[in-house]
């Protein structure tokens, strides 16, 4: 959940990092919230304090520059009822780099 009214910079480390913890904390006890009244879901962020549910068939954006198509948008394929991949979407196309058998990078074709 990002801050938009208030700056914790120049507060000490440990009230940054409290801060920080109740964030994430209030976003897991949201996305809990959604999941039971939304049911069940194949969307999640993924956190190291536990997995976040989105609402299902949410459409995850990754911005990753300044310019406009430095995005990415994935979202999940069904065949029927069943996730069966995912489709990636971007403005521009793209680069394919494997990096070991079970990643792979994608970059903007240049």
């Amino acid at each position: 959940m990002p801050r938009t009214d208030y700056d914790v910079t120049k507060l000490p480390k440990w009230a940054q990092n409290r801060i920080a913890n109740l964030e994430r904390d209030l976003a897991y006890e949201k996305g809990q919230n959604l999941l039971q009244v939304q049911g069940d879901t194949e969307v999640f962020i993924a956190d190291f304090e536990g997995d976040i549910p989105l609402p299902p068939q949410s459409r995850i954006k990754f911005v990753y520059g300044d310019r406009p198509d430095d995005r990415i948008e994935v979202h999940v394929v069904k065949d029927g009822y069943r996730a069966d991949g995912v489709e990636v979407y971007g403005p521009a196309p793209f680069l394919i780099e494997p990096t070991s058998s079970n990643i792979f990078r994608l970059r903007r074709a240049r």
